[in-house]
Order: C-alpha cells, then structure tokens, then sequence
C-alpha cells in the first residue's frame, strides 16, 4: 500500500509527522526489515530446541502431528505480521518498487524542492 501526500510543505509535515511516529513504535523501515528478515529466516529454522520432524521424546507424536503444529505457529505468526502497519518516507531507491500506473498518476518531489517552494518568496 502506498500513501501519497500533497507536495506541498503541509503534506511534507504530514508524512514526517506519520513517519516519526511509526518510526518511534518500532514500525518504521528498520522494523519491517527485521520482520521480514525474521520471519522469513524462520522456515527450516531449528534453533528453538522444540521437537522437530521425526524426534520422538513424547512417544505419543507422529511426524504428521508434529509438522501440523508448525505450520500452524507459522501461519498465525504471519496473519500477526499482515495485521500490523508499518510506515515509513520514501527514498530514491523505493522509486523502483512503484507500479507503472502509481508512476503515472503521482508527482515525486524530493524533501528539498518542497522546502524551496515554502521558502520562495510571495508574489513577484
């Protein structure tokens, strides 16, 4: 999802004023990333010493039972993971990550021709 302000120096404050206070709840860029890097490093992952497929200390356990139970703290970690919003201003490098119809339909101005707009003189 992208959300996209006026370009102006009131919709610049805006978004920093969405981005500090993701930022500041552990939502920002660096959150998503972590998340991402976790979640997706915990696939195949066996470093939490719980059971694994064919480990039998219950006796009671098949492999079938074991690997259903995986998937299903996988799955809710994941639905968690949707369920939250994280924010964050874009970069140059996000540019890339726009659709072509978002490129079309939007202006990108950089943080400094908002500030020279606010800052030009009124009337000429």
């Amino acid at each position: 999802m992208v959300v996209s302000f006026a370009g102006t120096f009131s919709g610049l404050q805006e978004a920093e004023k969405l981005h500090r206070l993701y930022a500041e709840n552990g939502h920002g860029r660096s959150g998503l990333q972590g998340v991402s890097r976790d979640s997706g490093s915990r696939e195949g992952d066996s470093r939490d010493g719980g059971i694994r497929e064919g480990d039998s200390r219950e006796g009671n356990s098949t492999d079938g039972d074991i690997r259903e139970g995986e998937d299903a703290v996988l799955g809710t970690l994941a639905d968690a993971v949707e369920a939250v919003l994280y924010g964050y201003l874009g970069i140059a490098c996000d540019l890339d990550k726009l659709d072509f119809d978002m490129k079309k339909r939007c202006v990108v101005k950089s943080k400094k021709e908002i500030d020279a707009i606010a800052d030009a003189p009124v009337g000429g």
